[in-house]
């Protein structure tokens, strides 16, 4: 996540054109992306998984690496404003001290979003 949070789109950014998959992976792929964009990362109280408060931490953070591992970057191209959206939720949600996610015994999202 840090470079999620930094926006430079980090090492785990792969180029599409050094990367090519079969067209029938690459339409698969597009449609997940597409689906996440249109129903996964949204603004405010809805943002993350519409299931479960607990989550929304990890979910973010999850559909937003996906879009980072496919080549898109923060700000840039058919993405980059939905990246932009999970990482401010990302931000936003932060504590003072840093920590990430529900305040509870478990760590699962923080990781995740550590990520």
């Amino acid at each position: 996540m840090a470079s999620f949070l930094t926006g430079s789109g980090g090492a785990w950014a792969v180029s599409r054109e050094k990367a090519p998959a079969p067209e029938r992976v690459r339409v698969g792929i597009d449609a997940g992306l597409r689906w996440l964009a249109e129903k996964q990362i949204k603004e405010g109280p809805d943002a993350g998984s519409s299931e479960s408060q607990r989550y929304q931490m990890a979910v973010v953070s999850f559909a937003g690496l996906a879009f980072l591992a496919n080549g898109y970057s923060p700000g840039k191209g058919d993405y980059g404003a939905v990246i932009d959206r999970a990482m401010e939720f990302v931000k936003g949600s932060m504590t003072p001290d840093g920590h990430l996610g529900p305040r509870d015994r478990s760590m699962y999202a923080h990781a995740i979003a550590s990520l």
